[in-house]
Protein backbone atom coordinates (compact mmCIF):
# COMPACT_ATOMS: atom_id res chain seq x y z
CA UNK A 1 0.00 0.00 0.00
CA UNK A 2 1.35 3.41 -0.99
CA UNK A 3 1.95 6.00 1.74
CA UNK A 4 2.39 9.76 1.54
CA UNK A 5 6.19 9.60 1.77
CA UNK A 6 6.21 9.19 -2.01
CA UNK A 7 5.22 12.86 -2.25
CA UNK A 8 8.45 13.99 -0.61
CA UNK A 9 10.38 13.51 -3.86
CA UNK A 10 8.07 15.72 -5.92
CA UNK A 11 9.36 19.14 -7.02
CA UNK A 12 8.20 22.34 -5.36
CA UNK A 13 5.42 24.37 -6.98
CA UNK A 14 5.78 28.11 -6.33
CA UNK A 15 4.95 30.66 -8.99
CA UNK A 16 5.98 33.56 -6.76
CA UNK A 17 9.46 32.10 -6.41
CA UNK A 18 9.74 31.12 -10.07
CA UNK A 19 8.69 34.57 -11.30
CA UNK A 20 10.49 36.49 -8.54
CA UNK A 21 7.28 38.08 -7.30
CA UNK A 22 7.36 39.73 -3.89
CA UNK A 23 6.01 42.91 -2.33
CA UNK A 24 9.37 44.57 -2.92
CA UNK A 25 9.67 43.56 -6.58
CA UNK A 26 6.13 44.79 -7.27
CA UNK A 27 6.88 48.13 -5.61
CA UNK A 28 10.21 48.49 -7.43
CA UNK A 29 8.62 47.58 -10.75
CA UNK A 30 5.80 50.12 -10.39
CA UNK A 31 8.21 52.91 -9.42
CA UNK A 32 10.62 52.06 -12.25
CA UNK A 33 7.77 51.99 -14.79
CA UNK A 34 6.46 55.33 -13.56
CA UNK A 35 9.90 57.00 -13.73
CA UNK A 36 10.52 55.56 -17.23
CA UNK A 37 7.13 56.71 -18.55
CA UNK A 38 7.64 60.16 -17.03
CA UNK A 39 10.95 60.53 -18.87
CA UNK A 40 9.35 59.36 -22.13
CA UNK A 41 6.57 61.95 -21.81
CA UNK A 42 8.47 64.96 -20.49
CA UNK A 43 12.05 64.33 -21.60
CA UNK A 44 13.57 64.65 -18.16
CA UNK A 45 14.51 62.15 -15.50
CA UNK A 46 12.47 61.78 -12.36
CA UNK A 47 13.39 60.05 -9.11
CA UNK A 48 10.55 59.30 -6.77
CA UNK A 49 11.96 59.83 -3.29
CA UNK A 50 10.42 57.85 -0.39
CA UNK A 51 8.34 60.86 0.70
CA UNK A 52 6.95 61.55 -2.78
CA UNK A 53 3.12 61.23 -2.68
CA UNK A 54 3.11 59.15 -5.88
CA UNK A 55 5.66 56.73 -4.45
CA UNK A 56 3.64 56.45 -1.26
CA UNK A 57 0.54 55.81 -3.37
CA UNK A 58 2.28 53.03 -5.33
CA UNK A 59 3.57 51.44 -2.13
CA UNK A 60 0.01 51.35 -0.84
CA UNK A 61 -1.41 49.93 -4.09
CA UNK A 62 1.31 47.26 -4.34
CA UNK A 63 0.19 45.57 -1.10
CA UNK A 64 -3.21 44.35 -2.39
CA UNK A 65 -1.61 43.45 -5.73
CA UNK A 66 0.89 41.24 -3.91
CA UNK A 67 -1.94 39.81 -1.81
CA UNK A 68 -3.76 38.84 -5.00
CA UNK A 69 -0.59 37.19 -6.33
CA UNK A 70 -0.24 35.16 -3.11
CA UNK A 71 -3.86 34.02 -3.29
CA UNK A 72 -3.53 33.08 -6.97
CA UNK A 73 -0.34 31.13 -6.23
CA UNK A 74 -2.05 29.28 -3.39
CA UNK A 75 -5.10 28.47 -5.52
CA UNK A 76 -2.89 27.23 -8.35
CA UNK A 77 -1.03 24.92 -5.96
CA UNK A 78 -4.35 23.33 -5.00
CA UNK A 79 -4.21 21.55 -8.36
CA UNK A 80 -1.35 19.40 -7.01
CA UNK A 81 -1.74 16.72 -4.37
CA UNK A 82 1.16 17.79 -2.16
CA UNK A 83 -0.53 21.10 -1.46
CA UNK A 84 -4.22 20.14 -1.41
CA UNK A 85 -6.32 20.56 1.69
CA UNK A 86 -9.95 20.52 2.78
CA UNK A 87 -12.39 20.78 -0.13
CA UNK A 88 -9.62 20.64 -2.75
CA UNK A 89 -8.61 17.20 -1.51
CA UNK A 90 -12.21 15.98 -1.51
CA UNK A 91 -12.83 17.35 -5.00
CA UNK A 92 -9.68 15.67 -6.26
CA UNK A 93 -10.86 12.37 -4.79
CA UNK A 94 -14.15 12.83 -6.61
CA UNK A 95 -12.26 12.65 -9.91
CA UNK A 96 -11.58 9.00 -9.11
CA UNK A 97 -14.98 8.27 -7.62
CA UNK A 98 -13.76 8.48 -4.03
CA UNK A 99 -16.18 10.49 -1.90
CA UNK A 100 -15.78 8.92 1.55
CA UNK A 101 -15.21 11.29 4.47
CA UNK A 102 -14.37 8.65 7.07
CA UNK A 103 -16.88 10.00 9.58
CA UNK A 104 -19.24 7.55 11.23
CA UNK A 105 -21.86 7.78 13.96
CA UNK A 106 -21.70 6.02 17.31
CA UNK A 107 -24.44 3.46 17.96
CA UNK A 108 -26.03 1.76 20.94
CA UNK A 109 -29.18 -0.11 21.99
CA UNK A 110 -31.77 1.78 24.02
CA UNK A 111 -34.24 0.15 26.41
CA UNK A 112 -37.52 1.93 27.05
CA UNK A 113 -39.49 1.04 30.18
CA UNK A 114 -43.18 1.82 30.61
CA UNK A 115 -44.57 3.28 33.82
CA UNK A 116 -46.99 0.36 33.90
CA UNK A 117 -48.07 -2.56 31.74
CA UNK A 118 -50.41 -1.35 29.00
CA UNK A 119 -53.42 -3.17 27.63
CA UNK A 120 -52.59 -1.83 24.15
CA UNK A 121 -49.39 -1.63 22.11
CA UNK A 122 -47.24 1.42 22.85
CA UNK A 123 -45.26 2.90 19.97
CA UNK A 124 -42.11 4.96 20.44
CA UNK A 125 -41.58 6.66 17.07
CA UNK A 126 -38.33 6.50 15.12
CA UNK A 127 -36.14 9.51 15.80
CA UNK A 128 -37.00 9.73 19.50
CA UNK A 129 -33.96 11.26 21.15
CA UNK A 130 -32.23 10.38 24.40
CA UNK A 131 -29.14 11.95 25.97
CA UNK A 132 -26.54 11.40 28.64
CA UNK A 133 -26.76 15.03 29.73
CA UNK A 134 -23.38 15.84 28.15
CA UNK A 135 -24.64 16.99 24.75
CA UNK A 136 -24.52 13.47 23.31
CA UNK A 137 -27.90 12.78 21.72
CA UNK A 138 -28.98 9.42 20.30
CA UNK A 139 -32.05 9.01 18.08
CA UNK A 140 -33.86 5.71 17.68
CA UNK A 141 -33.38 4.08 14.27
CA UNK A 142 -36.91 2.69 13.90
CA UNK A 143 -40.30 2.66 15.51
CA UNK A 144 -40.31 0.62 18.71
CA UNK A 145 -43.54 -1.18 19.51
CA UNK A 146 -43.86 -2.42 23.09
CA UNK A 147 -46.54 -5.05 22.82
CA UNK A 148 -49.54 -5.06 25.13
CA UNK A 149 -48.64 -6.84 28.34
CA UNK A 150 -44.89 -6.07 28.05
CA UNK A 151 -43.09 -3.57 30.22
CA UNK A 152 -39.91 -2.92 28.20
CA UNK A 153 -38.63 -2.83 24.63
CA UNK A 154 -35.23 -2.44 22.98
CA UNK A 155 -34.32 -0.53 19.83
CA UNK A 156 -31.09 0.50 18.09
CA UNK A 157 -30.15 4.17 18.25
CA UNK A 158 -27.57 6.33 16.49
CA UNK A 159 -25.82 9.47 17.68
CA UNK A 160 -27.05 12.62 15.97
CA UNK A 161 -23.47 13.87 15.48
CA UNK A 162 -20.62 11.88 13.95
CA UNK A 163 -17.25 11.39 15.63
CA UNK A 164 -15.44 9.57 18.41
CA UNK A 165 -16.69 11.90 21.14
CA UNK A 166 -19.84 9.80 21.57
CA UNK A 167 -17.96 6.49 21.88
CA UNK A 168 -17.46 4.57 25.13
CA UNK A 169 -20.50 5.92 26.98
CA UNK A 170 -21.07 3.31 29.67
CA UNK A 171 -24.21 1.21 30.00
CA UNK A 172 -26.97 3.13 31.73
CA UNK A 173 -25.48 6.61 31.21
CA UNK A 174 -27.85 7.62 28.40
CA UNK A 175 -30.88 7.90 30.64
CA UNK A 176 -32.60 11.18 29.82
CA UNK A 177 -35.53 11.17 27.40
CA UNK A 178 -35.22 14.35 25.30
CA UNK A 179 -38.48 13.81 23.42
CA UNK A 180 -41.15 12.93 26.00
CA UNK A 181 -43.35 9.98 25.09
CA UNK A 182 -46.54 9.09 26.92
CA UNK A 183 -46.35 6.16 29.38
CA UNK A 184 -42.50 5.99 29.28
CA UNK A 185 -41.09 5.94 32.80
CA UNK A 186 -37.40 5.53 32.01
CA UNK A 187 -34.84 4.93 29.27
CA UNK A 188 -31.32 3.51 29.37
CA UNK A 189 -28.65 2.30 26.97
CA UNK A 190 -27.97 -1.42 27.34
CA UNK A 191 -24.68 -1.44 25.41
CA UNK A 192 -21.56 0.72 25.50
CA UNK A 193 -21.66 3.21 22.64
CA UNK A 194 -19.22 2.51 19.82
CA UNK A 195 -18.52 2.95 16.12
CA UNK A 196 -18.17 6.72 15.97
CA UNK A 197 -15.31 8.03 13.85
CA UNK A 198 -14.03 11.51 13.10
CA UNK A 199 -13.58 12.62 9.48
CA UNK A 200 -10.27 11.70 7.89
CA UNK A 201 -7.49 14.19 8.40
CA UNK A 202 -6.16 15.78 5.23
CA UNK A 203 -3.20 13.37 5.11
CA UNK A 204 -5.40 10.36 5.80
CA UNK A 205 -7.76 11.39 3.01
CA UNK A 206 -4.88 11.83 0.55
CA UNK A 207 -3.58 8.37 1.40
CA UNK A 208 -7.03 6.84 0.95
CA UNK A 209 -7.41 8.47 -2.46
CA UNK A 210 -3.93 7.53 -3.65
CA UNK A 211 -4.59 3.90 -2.79
CA UNK A 212 -8.16 3.94 -4.07
CA UNK A 213 -6.89 3.57 -7.64
CA UNK A 214 -5.66 0.09 -6.71
CA UNK A 215 -9.19 -1.20 -6.23
CA UNK A 216 -10.39 -0.18 -9.70
CA UNK A 217 -8.80 -3.20 -11.30
CA UNK A 218 -9.81 -6.81 -10.86
CA UNK A 219 -6.42 -8.00 -12.05
CA UNK A 220 -5.51 -8.82 -8.46
CA UNK A 221 -2.60 -6.46 -7.71
CA UNK A 222 -1.16 -6.94 -4.26
CA UNK A 223 -1.87 -3.32 -3.32
CA UNK A 224 -5.56 -3.86 -4.05
CA UNK A 225 -5.87 -6.60 -1.46
CA UNK A 226 -4.12 -4.46 1.13
CA UNK A 227 -6.33 -1.46 0.44
CA UNK A 228 -9.52 -3.52 0.61
CA UNK A 229 -8.52 -5.05 3.92
CA UNK A 230 -7.49 -1.75 5.52
CA UNK A 231 -10.65 -0.04 4.30
CA UNK A 232 -12.92 -2.75 5.65
CA UNK A 233 -11.34 -3.30 9.07
CA UNK A 234 -10.07 -0.21 10.92
CA UNK A 235 -8.71 -2.39 13.74
CA UNK A 236 -6.03 -3.72 11.35
CA UNK A 237 -2.72 -1.89 11.84
CA UNK A 238 -0.99 -3.36 8.80
CA UNK A 239 -1.69 -5.74 5.94
CA UNK A 240 0.71 -7.33 3.46
CA UNK A 241 -0.35 -9.27 0.38
CA UNK A 242 2.08 -11.46 -1.53
CA UNK A 243 1.35 -13.69 -4.50
CA UNK A 244 3.23 -16.87 -5.32
CA UNK A 245 3.72 -18.67 -8.60
CA UNK A 246 0.70 -20.93 -8.00
CA UNK A 247 -1.80 -18.03 -8.00
CA UNK A 248 -2.03 -18.16 -4.22
CA UNK A 249 -2.40 -14.71 -2.66
CA UNK A 250 -1.27 -14.66 0.95
CA UNK A 251 -2.63 -11.76 3.00
CA UNK A 252 -0.90 -11.29 6.35
CA UNK A 253 -2.52 -9.18 9.07
CA UNK A 254 -1.52 -7.55 12.34
CA UNK A 255 -3.99 -5.64 14.52
CA UNK A 256 -3.58 -2.40 16.45
CA UNK A 257 -1.23 -2.75 19.37
CA UNK A 258 0.65 -5.55 17.64
CA UNK A 259 -2.05 -8.12 18.40
CA UNK A 260 -2.13 -11.10 16.05
CA UNK A 261 -5.51 -11.88 14.48
CA UNK A 262 -7.42 -15.03 15.41
CA UNK A 263 -8.30 -17.62 12.79
CA UNK A 264 -11.94 -16.55 13.09
CA UNK A 265 -11.01 -12.94 12.31
CA UNK A 266 -8.89 -14.05 9.34
CA UNK A 267 -11.86 -16.01 8.01
CA UNK A 268 -14.03 -12.91 8.40
CA UNK A 269 -11.53 -10.84 6.41
CA UNK A 270 -11.30 -13.49 3.70
CA UNK A 271 -15.09 -13.62 3.37
CA UNK A 272 -15.21 -9.82 3.20
CA UNK A 273 -12.71 -9.65 0.32
CA UNK A 274 -14.40 -12.55 -1.45
CA UNK A 275 -17.78 -10.84 -1.26
CA UNK A 276 -16.34 -7.70 -2.85
CA UNK A 277 -15.54 -9.76 -5.97
CA UNK A 278 -12.67 -7.50 -6.96
CA UNK A 279 -10.10 -10.16 -7.77
CA UNK A 280 -9.80 -12.76 -10.50
CA UNK A 281 -11.29 -16.18 -9.94
CA UNK A 282 -7.89 -17.79 -10.53
CA UNK A 283 -6.51 -16.27 -7.34
CA UNK A 284 -6.69 -18.45 -4.24
CA UNK A 285 -6.95 -16.18 -1.22
CA UNK A 286 -5.24 -17.15 2.03
CA UNK A 287 -5.53 -14.84 5.06
CA UNK A 288 -3.44 -15.41 8.18
CA UNK A 289 -1.27 -13.86 10.84
CA UNK A 290 2.40 -13.44 9.96
CA UNK A 291 5.07 -15.62 11.49
CA UNK A 292 6.72 -13.90 14.44
CA UNK A 293 10.40 -13.29 15.06
CA UNK A 294 11.03 -12.60 18.72
CA UNK A 295 13.74 -10.31 20.05
CA UNK A 296 14.57 -8.40 23.21
CA UNK A 297 15.86 -4.91 23.93
CA UNK A 298 18.60 -4.45 26.51
CA UNK A 299 20.27 -1.07 26.66
CA UNK A 300 21.95 1.51 28.84
CA UNK A 301 21.23 5.15 28.06
CA UNK A 302 22.80 8.43 29.13
CA UNK A 303 21.49 11.98 29.28
CA UNK A 304 23.38 15.23 28.77
CA UNK A 305 24.09 17.40 31.82
CA UNK A 306 22.34 20.21 29.95
CA UNK A 307 19.10 18.45 30.81
CA UNK A 308 19.77 18.31 34.54
CA UNK A 309 16.67 20.34 35.39
CA UNK A 310 14.43 18.05 33.36
CA UNK A 311 16.23 14.81 34.08
CA UNK A 312 13.19 12.87 35.26
CA UNK A 313 11.05 13.96 32.31
CA UNK A 314 13.85 13.16 29.86
CA UNK A 315 14.32 9.67 31.29
CA UNK A 316 10.62 9.01 30.89
CA UNK A 317 10.64 10.38 27.33
CA UNK A 318 13.60 8.20 26.32
CA UNK A 319 12.05 5.04 27.75
CA UNK A 320 8.74 5.84 26.07
CA UNK A 321 10.56 6.39 22.77
CA UNK A 322 12.24 2.99 22.97
CA UNK A 323 8.86 1.40 23.66
CA UNK A 324 7.51 3.30 20.66
CA UNK A 325 10.25 1.78 18.51
CA UNK A 326 9.18 -1.69 19.63
CA UNK A 327 5.54 -0.86 18.94
CA UNK A 328 6.29 0.58 15.50
CA UNK A 329 8.36 -2.44 14.52
CA UNK A 330 5.75 -4.79 15.98
CA UNK A 331 2.89 -3.37 13.92
CA UNK A 332 4.65 -3.25 10.54
CA UNK A 333 4.89 -6.59 8.78
CA UNK A 334 8.27 -7.22 7.18
CA UNK A 335 10.03 -4.39 9.02
CA UNK A 336 13.61 -5.17 9.96
CA UNK A 337 14.88 -5.06 13.53
CA UNK A 338 17.18 -2.07 13.13
CA UNK A 339 19.18 -0.92 16.16
CA UNK A 340 20.08 2.32 14.33
CA UNK A 341 16.37 3.22 14.31
CA UNK A 342 16.10 2.38 18.00
CA UNK A 343 18.97 4.71 18.84
CA UNK A 344 17.43 7.43 16.64
CA UNK A 345 14.15 7.13 18.54
CA UNK A 346 15.98 7.44 21.87
CA UNK A 347 18.14 10.40 20.80
CA UNK A 348 15.14 12.25 19.40
CA UNK A 349 13.57 11.93 22.86
CA UNK A 350 16.62 13.39 24.61
CA UNK A 351 19.20 10.61 25.09
CA UNK A 352 22.80 11.71 24.63
CA UNK A 353 24.15 8.18 24.14
CA UNK A 354 22.72 4.66 23.96
CA UNK A 355 24.71 1.48 24.49
CA UNK A 356 22.86 -1.53 23.11
CA UNK A 357 23.42 -5.09 24.24
CA UNK A 358 20.52 -6.33 22.13
CA UNK A 359 19.14 -6.34 19.51
CA UNK A 360 21.49 -6.54 16.58
CA UNK A 361 20.29 -5.91 13.05
CA UNK A 362 18.05 -8.64 11.67
CA UNK A 363 16.24 -8.66 8.33
CA UNK A 364 12.59 -9.71 8.47
CA UNK A 365 10.82 -11.52 5.64
CA UNK A 366 7.64 -10.13 4.09
CA UNK A 367 5.53 -12.73 5.89
CA UNK A 368 7.11 -12.12 9.30
CA UNK A 369 6.61 -9.71 12.17
CA UNK A 370 9.29 -8.68 14.64
CA UNK A 371 7.90 -8.94 18.19
CA UNK A 372 9.72 -7.52 21.19
CA UNK A 373 9.20 -9.84 24.17
CA UNK A 374 11.10 -7.86 26.82
CA UNK A 375 12.65 -4.42 27.34
CA UNK A 376 15.37 -3.92 29.94
CA UNK A 377 16.66 -0.36 30.23
CA UNK A 378 19.35 0.93 32.55
CA UNK A 379 19.88 4.61 33.19
CA UNK A 380 23.62 5.26 33.08
CA UNK A 381 23.45 8.80 34.42
CA UNK A 382 24.39 12.18 33.00
CA UNK A 383 27.34 12.99 30.78
CA UNK A 384 29.04 16.16 29.60
CA UNK A 385 28.61 16.89 25.88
Amino acid sequence: MVDLSILDSLPEINILKDEDISLETIQQGMIADYEEEYENLYGEKLELVPTDPWRMYMNAVSAPLYQCAVIMNERFKQNFISYMYLNSTRQWGGNFGYVETGEEYAKTTMRFTLSEVSEADVTIPAGTQCTDGNENYFATDADLVIAAGDLTGDVDATCTVSGVAANDIAIGKINILSDPVDLIESVSNTTVTSGGKDPYTNDELKEKIINFASVYTVAGPEDAYEVQVMEGFPEIADARARADSNANVHVYLVLEGGELPSSAFCTQVKNYITDLKRFPGTDKLLVSAPDTVEYTIEATYYISTDKREIEADTKLAVEDAISEFASDTGTTIGKAINPDDLISFAKAAGARRVVLTTPSYQAIDEDELAVCTNITLTYGGMEED
